[in-house]
């Protein structure tokens, strides 16, 4: 097992090991995520096995493929075939390509801490930090020595070492089969009758910008709406014309474009701007109103080096030094970081003056702007 180098304890009671990471333990933080991913291999084992199957049929039945013996031994012979790609599929990227970029992203030396509290669990990496709250947690899964402990978006891979043995137990064992089954149900917030108290705002004798406050009715759809405002959005509809470029410029490099070259290009066109257009004005919206429902605590942590952001039952937290750029749209603040890919969206009762300039002054820095 690796070795700690200290332990601390939290605010809220909870526990914060550190270690450093070497070749070892990054290797099995990597294979434990990918054999984590068990609603890909579900859907990738049968696939390689039924294809090959599938492919020699319809070669047999429309192409020009023999139907003697040879053909009907291949046929039998394919599921085998199918198998064995699956297992060298699975071992490459175990052995070799999960390690590999594993260690691209956290390389030999860099700290690592976990924190495991009554009221969320993190796992963070240098600049790189992500948590997951308690009640929002799927699934926990021990594979090999690690934990990988799944929560609406986010996956946390922690290795054994880093988890107090008796929270590592209760872990496993409490959600061994999936929160809905080892879990009493979670009793919802109270819609309140009139508008929501006023935020309540706080700083720390460590200079940390505390700021709480009660969902009202109207917060996902604002948090939707500042979300279609954001850049990541308008870089998205940005690539709806590329399949429609692509396919021009093969057409004419491969004998001119015809109306089926470009029936294929808007057709793929139509099909992006469709997915994203869905996704911009119904999908996040309730992806939103299921997250945070009326009545649901929020806040958000300003320190010096990382905003830790509640929604309801989510717990997000990201590196300032990740902070790409920051922008009011509407009544929420929008923040396009590095990790999490994507970004954060904070709305504005969440934000106090001191917090606001900061992020201003924080986006401005990272755009090359001047920071007064």
């Amino acid at each position: 097992m690796h070795e700690i180098l200290r332990t601390t304890r939290l605010p809220d009671g909870g526990t914060r090991t550190h270690a450093i990471a070497d070749r070892e333990i990054v290797t099995r933080m990597a294979r434990a995520e990918y054999l984590g991913m068990r609603a890909i291999w579900l859907v990738l084992a049968p696939a390689c096995v039924v294809s090959p199957i599938v492919w020699n049929i319809a070669d047999m039945v429309f192409g020009d493929a023999d139907t003697g013996r040879g053909a009907m031994v291949t046929l039998a012979l394919s599921p085998v075939v199918g198998a064995a790609s699956f297992v060298m599929l699975l071992a490459i990227l175990l052995i070799t390509t999960g390690p590999r970029q594993a260690h691209r992203k956290i390389p030999a030396g860099t700290p690592l801490y976990a924190d495991v509290g009554p009221q969320w669990i993190g796992f963070g990496h240098g600049e790189v930090y992500e948590a997951v709250a308690v009640g929002q947690i799927d699934r926990v899964r021990h594979i090999g020595s690690v934990l990988v402990i799944s929560g609406g978006a986010t996956t946390l891979t922690i290795p054994d070492e880093m988890v107090p043995p008796r929270a590592h137990a209760d872990l496993v064992e409490r959600y061994r089969r999936g929160h809905r089954n080892n879990r009493a149900p979670r009793v919802g917030p109270v819609v309140p009758a009139g508008p929501p108290p006023p935020p309540h705002i706080a700083v720390g004798i460590d200079g940390v910008i505390r700021a709480s406050a009660i969902a009202g009715p109207d917060l996902s759809d604002r948090l939707a709406r500042a979300a279609r405002r954001s850049p990541g959005a308008y870089l998205t509809l940005a690539t709806a014309p590329l399949p429609m470029i692509g396919v021009t410029l093969h057409a004419r490099e491969t004998g001119g474009v015809t109306w089926e070259t470009m029936a294929i290009g808007g057709y793929m066109t139509v099909m992006i701007v469709g997915i994203v257009g869905y996704f911009m004005f119904f999908g996040i919206r309730r992806h939103y109103r299921r997250e945070v429902r009326p009545g649901s605590p929020i806040s958000a942590e300003y320190g010096a080096d990382r905003i830790v952001l509640r929604l309801g039952d989510r717990v997000d937290a990201l590196s300032t030094a990740g902070i790409l750029h920051v922008k009011h749209a509407g009544s929420a603040y929008v923040l396009t970081c590095t990790e999490p890919v994507g970004g954060f969206v904070i709305p504005d009762e969440l934000v106090p003056p001191q917090a606001a300039g900061r992020l201003r002054r924080r986006g401005r820095r990272r755009s090359g702007g001047s920071p007064d």
